[in-house]
Order: C-alpha cells, then sequence, then structure tokens
C-alpha cells in the first residue's frame, strides 16, 4: 500500500481514514465474508445465516458505517451468485 499513518484515505463512500482503520476495514470484511462463506458451506438458509448476527464483534468499532443487517445480507446473496470460495481465504 502507498501510504504511511499520515496519509489520509478518502473512500467513494464512508469516512475519510487513516491507513490502520482502512485496514481494520478491511479485516472486518474478510472475516465476515468468511463466516457467511462457511455458513453457506454448511447448507444454511438466508434466514438463518442473518440471525446469527455475524457483524456483532465489530459493531463497537464501526456501528456509524455500512455494518450490521444488510452487509451480511448482501455478502449472502452475491456469494450465492457468484460462488462460495473453496476454503477461507483471509486466514
Amino acid at each position: 500500500m502507498i501510504a504511511d499513518e499520515k496519509t489520509l484515505i478518502v473512500p467513494g463512500h464512508g469516512k475519510v481514514a487513516r491507513r490502520q482503520e482502512l485496514a481494520d476495514y478491511r479485516t472486518m470484511f474478510a472475516a465476515v465474508r468468511d463466516e457467511v462463506a462457511q455458513r453457506l458451506r454448511e447448507g444454511q438458509t438466508e434466514q438463518e445465516a442473518m440471525q446469527a448476527d455475524l457483524t456483532k464483534p465489530f459493531d463497537a468499532i464501526f456501528k456509524d458505517d455500512f455494518v450490521g443487517s444488510e452487509f451480511p445480507r448482501l455478502l449472502y446473496l452475491d456469494l450465492v451468485q457468484n460462488g462460495i470460495p473453496a476454503e477461507e481465504p483471509s486466514k
């Protein structure tokens, strides 16, 4: 990444952030994606997967961002449409 700790990152959506905040956001996205993918592998329906409150570990950090019930649902639908990764890619 061509950024240091002082670089301001201006996203297309969301708040201006520093490199570490962007890294934390990416970690959250990957963790939730992996959890949704695992639930799909287990045969869970969309409703079953969404009842698990998959973003709860991150809600305190990203409560004002695009995290919550809609984000995991969109991930679920995307993975159904485009395929589930063969294994959890962020590990």
